[in-house]
């Protein structure tokens, strides 16, 4: 193989090699945009766990609830998206539970 040859072959790979790391760093920021967007809307698509649903309407039972602040706490649906519940991102496990001002702790049993 002659040197020019050589020489060619080389630039090319040097430029392939240039352009998937282009390439991979384009991938690379674009799945950590898309996660960090998905972690500022609260969680991934994973939805609360059932056996929390279910503890925190056994919960609501025991509470007044006179302006019905806690409509969003229903059988169904995800627990996530309710008033004052806050879950984790990855697992969808209920993490706190906000009471915020709506409640005095007369109300709370």
């Amino acid at each position: 193989m002659s040197y020019i040859a050589h020489t060619h072959r080389l630039l090319r790979y040097n430029l392939i090699y240039k352009a998937m790391r282009i390439v991979s760093f384009f991938r690379f920021l674009s799945i950590a945009t898309i996660t960090t967007i998905s972690l500022c809307n609260r969680n991934l698509g994973v939805p609360c766990k059932q056996n929390e649903r279910q503890a925190l309407l056994m919960f609501k039972q025991d509470l007044k609830d006179p302006s019905n602040r806690l409509l969003s706490w229903v059988g169904e649906g995800d627990c996530c998206n309710c008033t004052g519940v806050v879950c984790d991102n990855l697992t969808g496990h209920v993490r706190e539970l906000h009471r915020g001002n709506y409640y005095s702790d007369e109300y709370l049993n």
